[in-house]
């Protein structure tokens, strides 16, 4: 009886972290809608070329392979979360770890 009990509980506490997440992607999208964040569709490809593969905080090359610290990632110049927009003039080629380093700021 209490190892169906354990299994019970363990299914629930996968549901609840389920919808949770589900939450969390729906306060994101609120967010953006309320701080009137603009969103248009970028091809990272495309940011790439633009920058010449290069990061726009430590000008070194950067490589498509992943985990790598050197990879390829995208960086918002100004945060979404501090008004900034998904556009490609507020988007950059930037290395996973500067990236890293830079965070939320």
């Amino acid at each position: 009886m209490q190892r169906w009990e354990l299994t019970v509980s363990a299914t629930n506490l996968f549901f609840t972290m389920e919808k949770k997440i589900r939450k969390r992607g729906l306060r994101r999208k609120q967010k953006m809608r309320l701080l009137g964040t603009v969103k248009e569709p970028v091809c990272r490809w495309e940011v790439f070329k633009r920058d010449n593969w290069t990061c726009y905080i430590c000008k070194r090359k950067v490589r498509n392979i992943s985990n790598h610290p050197r990879m390829a990632t995208l960086d918002h110049v100004i945060p979404i979360s501090k008004g900034g927009s998904h556009t490609y003039s507020n988007i950059k080629t930037c290395c996973a770890e500067c990236n890293c380093k830079k965070a939320d700021k």
